[in-house]
């Protein structure tokens, strides 16, 4: 593996991921079940069992927020090549939403697809924890609109993001969308989880911020409440809804492709493919809590 500056910086620096990763697997299950062993959820009333479990479900945040938050805050990403378009008109932005959403419904259609040719049929992940009452609803929206986007773009989307644009923005990118993917550790949400971390960590270096990706992060979130919570599956307005901003995606994609927003010039080509993939998937920690996230996944 050839030398480069920061080599042990980078190395340390995933291999903190890593840990953090596979520690919050391991409290996620810890704790999990001390709160079953603790709380008879069949004698509480519906409202208070669900919202104790909105409130779990935001725990999982707590670990890496406040470790990558502390270890990696003063990193500030390279502003170079396509990261310097700071300032996106609202109609680029809508575009770069539509981008994202179009990125998350193809990896949604792939799987369904997969899904139906095993012979399984797509996984309903959604109704067990959809609300059923106003005070339900009004717990799932915060989780789903403002908990977990807020979360997961600082997590991802900023604090490693940054962090691993020494090597390169497309490895970042990459990276950091496979981790996105896999954080779900589900089957049916990791190929549109990845896909739409991959709009997203590209969005979030053509603006050099975290601002625009979190707009979208939150607006696709609601729009997908309201598609499953506020429409039958087969509602005309639903369908309307899906694949206009489906097709409104893809144009946009064409846009941003012929206006060479995809083009990324803090790639570090000094470094080779191979050393980037050795250093980040033969890092050991790293590697533990990668096949934890795929063991998850697939079970």
């Amino acid at each position: 593996m050839e030398n480069f500056e920061n080599k042990k910086e980078i190395k340390y620096a995933l291999g903190i991921i890593g840990g953090v990763f596979t520690a919050n697997i391991v409290f996620m299950f810890i704790f999990g079940g001390m709160i079953a062993g603790l709380i008879d959820f069949n004698r509480l009333l519906p409202d208070i069992a669900y919202i104790i479990n909105i409130i779990f479900s935001s725990t999982v945040f707590v670990l890496p927020l406040v470790i990558f938050g502390r270890v990696f805050h003063g990193i500030k990403a390279p502003q170079s090549g396509s990261g310097n378009r700071r300032s996106l008109g609202l109609l680029l932005i809508f575009f770069a939403f539509c981008m994202d959403y179009f990125a998350a419904a193809t990896g949604a259609i792939i799987t369904q697809v997969i899904f139906e040719i095993a012979g399984g049929g797509f996984p309903d992940i959604f109704e067990t924890i959809m609300p059923r009452t106003p005070p339900q609803a009004i717990a799932f929206i915060i989780f789903t609109v403002i908990i977990a986007p807020v979360s997961e773009e600082l997590i991802f989307r900023k604090y490693l993001l940054n962090r691993l644009r020494s090597l390169g923005d497309f490895y970042a990118v990459f990276v950091t969308a496979l981790l996105f993917g896999l954080w779900h550790m589900n089957s049916a949400q990791f190929l549109y989880a990845f896909l739409g971390g991959l709009s997203l960590g590209y969005i979030a270096i053509w603006t050099n911020g975290v601002k625009i990706p979190l707009i979208i992060h939150i607006i696709y979130n609601g729009i997908e409440c309201l598609r499953f919570w506020g429409f039958e599956e087969y509602d005309f307005a639903n369908v309307i809804l899906f694949y206009g901003l489906f097709i409104l995606g893809a144009a946009a994609c064409i846009f941003f492709a012929v206006k060479g927003y995809f083009k990324l010039q803090n790639c570090r080509p000094e470094i080779s493919a191979k050393t980037k993939i050795t250093i980040t998937f033969l890092n050991p920690v790293m590697l533990i809590s990668i096949l934890l996230f795929i063991y998850l996944t697939i079970t």
